[in-house]
């Protein structure tokens, strides 16, 4: 067994890249020695996740089926190709749901429909989308938080009469 740190004799981080190992053993038996290579990735540089096209803060949602804010939207655009994981925490800071989706380097959208982790519609009231990206080395970039709230009734406001006469003798 090996392990490698990313850095160099001196101690200093290496950039990121492909780097070539060479394994060579030798026994005690004088047997020529057996010579081993492989190519590494290193990665140190986390994925840089940021929002596109917000809209204003909080989002309101409104899981009813009316068609009007049924999902919360976030588009974003992330610098390299990363898994990008939505927490789900309701105002006590309990998650209630966790989203998760690869993505390729560039734009992509993470939706949220409202319901928990049972598939069940959660309570009306206020939420938050905490999204972060983690590449495939481990690496995990800064996240960003959406405040979100969740109103599911339905108006049922209505105006009777349906006009409205601003002098108040009903003719206008």
């Amino acid at each position: 067994t090996a392990t490698w740190n990313g850095r160099d004799a001196s101690g200093q981080a290496l950039p990121d890249g492909a780097y070539r190992l060479v394994a060579t053993s030798n026994d005690a038996w004088g047997n020529p020695p057996v010579t081993a290579a492989a190519t590494l990735g290193l990665s140190g540089t986390p994925p840089v996740l940021s929002l596109t096209g917000t809209r204003s803060l909080p989002m309101l949602v409104s899981p009813n089926g009316d068609g009007l804010n049924d999902t919360a939207r976030l588009t974003f655009v992330v610098s390299k190709p990363a898994t990008i994981v939505t927490s789900v925490r309701d105002a006590a800071g309990g998650t209630v749901r966790t989203l998760t989706l690869q993505a390729n380097a560039g734009p992509g959208v993470v939706t949220w429909d409202g319901l928990g982790a049972a598939g069940t519609p959660v309570p009306d009231g206020q939420y938050v989308l905490e999204v972060t990206a983690r590449d495939a080395a481990g690496n995990v970039g800064a996240g960003v938080t959406v405040p979100v709230v969740i109103a599911t009734a339905r108006s049922r406001v209505a105006a009777a009469p349906a006009w409205i006469s601003p002098s108040g003798r009903g003719a206008d």
